[in-house]
């Protein structure tokens, strides 16, 4: 085949894919639709369901519903369900499209119906209470409970009250159940009757309208049982007599009423009297439950009153120096919580004399400071009671002793122990010892202060404050600390790095910069890295006198947290030449070569440009694959740079067959790459540098980061320079194949640590990628290996990370 009949098939294949009509790409989409069940009830569930064939391949596209019809009836998925509430025949129509992956859609219209009826009509249960009353039962059908079941679900409607006159249910067809709660105390349940059976079951039919019946019967109440008792059975002129009442039987429910000696009366279970007369009294109590009755008698013994007296005797010991007199003291005798007459009273060495009925008193004194009660004796025990009979003459001592000095000492304490900021903290501190009177005050952290007890206090910063209060008591004083921890509600800690500007020459101030958010909020920095680069401050400067990727490493700390972050700067060597915006003509494009390797990275490789369209397992250059940078076309401009792409095509066809001969042919011969893979290594070694002056972890370092700009400069002057930009590539290559065998086997020599510092972002499956685009742009089909190298080096920083 000559350069002019490829060339003429190239123009060929060009109009086919601009004018071939769209028609061509038909998929032979067909489809239907269907609802189920085809005749349904109201209230019924609905699927509504597409189906649909093609010629479509997994992976070409995928298939949409669109959905709409009777009553509402939407959906996007490829079945749908619906509900209705109407009868009537629901009809439904659902667009299917076959969306392909390039963006085109054929679509089919379809529609399908279904019937809907009514429900069947519903029945009718009435449900009537019964109350029978012959045994002085007062209860009505409304106070029972009347249930309706299906199963052990109550109906609508149940429970509710029962009414003589019925409860009417609509309900479906089925079987229920009619029942009633517990009923009231003294009722029985005789019967369930109409159209239920005894056991209340009931099956009602579509249309269906039936009665039940409950009844129940007041029970006779048991025999009626009634007594009275009196207590105390004996007891002088006015003290108090509880006369009770008890009974049992009848119906559950009594009244009582009392009547008896010097106008005894009442109507409760117990009522209390006195008496003002010697004698024995009488009381009678009726007792009536329902139609029953009962009476009951008890009486009282009722005697003359002969008092008691009590004589309570004041004593003070002072051994410690104490001053106070028996008077100093107040004496107390209380009959259950209640002072007697002449009570209280000051204390007397002589004692003090209290006339008292019968009964049982407590004796006992006001508190004094200084002193402590060392006893409560004579007729009184411990706790100060004593029990007097008529007539009875009883004595009762209490002794209080001075207290010895105690010893002075304080406490300092804050609560809550730990908060956040902002909470309230109170500071409290105590004394013991000393005269018993004090003072204080307090000082401490940002200014605490207060000579108060306690003190209140919130901070506005985080960490451990304290406090001091002195404690003063007379002519003592003491010092008591005490502290609190003032917690910061952290967020989540993190931090980045860096520079300014990402690239520079030799020489140039370069600001590294490192900012932190969440923690404490407070933060410190510690930077590190290459030219000595150091600082404590987020934003550090630094120049450097070489050229390569300079690394700076900032450690931040907030609070407990740390974080560490690297980031890197490019430095080259100042020049002459362009520095920028050199070359390439008017905005260059972005020129991408494919390539795959079969096996492992830098494994051998081929390309076949006989192969069309590419496939996973070869490799192949399309002219689509170079994306447009040109101006944006209208029809003129079109058609210009149709023209000027097909100059193109043809004048690269041209250059590939003039560089062919005979032992190399291009569509039936594999391309094949040798020498590529990297023999193992004995041991780690250095990064070396290029023949132009570069260091290969330089030139890997401006892949990282997309320096396009330093990437094709330095090619462009390998070129100029006619250097071997090839093997320049391949030791590229070698590097990063060696980087990725170690991180699949440790026990192969580690790469240079700086490369593996420089690629540590790139996964497996990338670093594989760039290392087989860059064997694959070792092309011996170009006439210069520039060509393949620069279209590897674009792909390359084109790659998503």
């Amino acid at each position: 085949m000559t350069s002019r009949n490829l060339f003429k098939i190239s123009l060929v294949a060009l109009a086919a894919g601009l004018f071939l009509p769209a028609s061509v790409s038909a998929w032979n989409l067909q489809g239907s639709c269907t609802g189920s069940p085809l005749t349904a009830q109201v209230g019924g569930v609905v699927n509504w369901t597409a189906t649909q064939t093609s010629t479509l391949q997994p992976g070409q596209g995928h298939y949409e519903w669109v959905w709409s019809g009777t009553d509402g009836l939407s959906g996007t998925t490829q079945s749908i369900q619906k509900t209705y509430t109407a009868a009537g025949v629901k009809n439904a129509t659902v667009l299917i499209k076959l969306v392909l992956t390039s963006g085109k859609i054929e679509s089919i219209t379809r529609t399908c119906s279904i019937t809907v009826t009514p429900p069947p009509p519903p029945a009718t249960l009435m449900v009537i209470k019964r109350v029978v009353n012959d045994n002085g039962g007062t209860k009505t059908p409304a106070d029972f409970t009347i249930r309706v079941k299906s199963g052990a679900i109550d109906v609508a409607g149940s429970p509710a009250p029962g009414s003589s006159v019925g409860i009417t249910y609509t309900l479906a067809p089925g079987t229920y159940t009619v029942s009633e709660n517990t009923p009231p105390v003294g009722y029985t349940q005789t019967g369930i009757s109409g159209a239920c059976a005894s056991n209340g079951a009931i099956t009602l039919a579509s249309g269906d309208s039936k009665t039940c019946t409950i009844t129940n019967d007041d029970t006779p109440p048991p025999q009626l049982v009634g007594s009275c008792a009196v207590t105390p059975g004996t007891g002088a002129v006015g003290s108090s007599f509880t006369w009770s009442a008890s009974a049992s039987g009848g119906t559950g429910t009594f009244a009582y009423t009392w009547a008896g000696s010097d106008g005894l009366s009442g109507n409760t279970p117990t009522v209390s009297k006195s008496y003002g007369t010697v004698g024995t009294k009488n009381g009678t109590i009726i007792i009536t439950s329902g139609s029953q009755s009962v009476l009951s008698s008890c009486s009282v013994t009722v005697t003359a009153i002969s008092p008691a007296t009590l004589k309570v005797i004041k004593q003070v010991t002072n051994n410690n120096g104490g001053t106070k007199t028996p008077a100093d003291f107040s004496i107390h005798v209380k009959s259950g919580t209640t002072h007697v007459s002449g009570s209280p009273a000051a204390g007397s060495s002589s004692g003090t004399t209290y006339t008292l009925p019968a009964g049982t008193y407590t004796v006992s004194e006001g508190a004094v400071s200084g002193y402590t009660q060392t006893g409560i004796s004579g007729d009184c025990v411990a706790n100060g009671s004593v029990t007097l009979a008529s007539g009875d003459s009883k004595t009762c001592t209490v002794v209080n002793d001075d207290n010895p000095p105690g010893a002075f000492d304080g406490v300092c304490a804050v609560t809550p122990s730990t908060g956040g900021v902002g909470s309230s903290f109170a500071w409290s501190a105590s004394a013991t010892g000393g005269t018993g009177s004090y003072t204080f005050s307090w000082s401490g952290t940002e200014g605490l202060s207060g000579t108060s007890a306690s003190v209140n206090k919130s901070y506005a910063s985080g960490g451990t404050k304290t406090g001091s209060v002195v404690i003063t008591s007379g002519s003592q004083s003491v010092t008591k600390d005490c502290s609190v921890v003032v917690t910061v509600t952290e967020t989540a800690f993190d931090g980045v790095c860096s520079v300014s500007p990402s690239s520079a020459f030799i020489g140039d101030a370069i600001t590294w910069n490192a900012s932190a958010t969440g923690g404490t909020g407070t933060y410190t920095y510690s930077w590190s890295g290459d030219g000595n680069l150091s600082g404590t401050a987020a934003n550090v400067s630094n120049t450097y006198s070489s050229a390569g990727t300079k690394l700076g490493t900032v450690e931040m700390t907030s609070g407990t947290n740390t974080t560490t972050k690297t980031c890197s700067v490019s430095i080259t060597p100042r020049t002459t030449s362009c520095q920028s915006g050199c070359g390439g003509g008017y905005d260059q494009p972005n020129v991408v070569l494919f390539k795959k390797a079969a096996s492992s990275p830098l494994a051998s490789a081929s390309i076949y440009l006989s192969q069309t369209p590419y496939v996973s397992t070869s490799s192949a250059i399309y002219l689509s694959q170079i994306p447009y940078t040109g101006v944006v076309a209208d029809n003129a401009k079109a058609v210009v740079y149709i023209v000027i792409l097909l100059a193109l095509s043809g004048f690269i066809t041209y250059f590939i067959f003039r560089k062919r001969n005979d032992d190399r042919r291009l569509f039936r011969d594999n391309i094949h790459l040798t020498n590529i893979t990297s023999a193992p290594r004995a041991a780690k070694r250095s990064d070396s540098s290029s023949e132009g002056g570069v260091s290969e972890s330089e030139f890997i370092a401006w892949l990282v980061s997309d320096d396009s700009q330093r990437v094709f400069d330095y090619l462009r002057s390998l070129k100029h320079q006619d250097k071997d930009i090839s093997k320049f590539v391949t030791d590229i290559a070698s590097e990063l194949d060696l980087v990725y065998r170690n991180r699949i086997d440790k026990n192969i020599a580690p790469p240079p640590e700086r490369i593996v510092k420089i690629v540590e972002h790139w996964n497996n499956k990338k670093l594989e990628d760039v290392i087989s685009i860059l064997v694959g742009s070792v092309d011996e089909s170009y006439h210069s290996n520039y060509t393949p190298i620069t279209l590897a080096m674009a792909k390359i920083m084109k790659m998503k990370p």
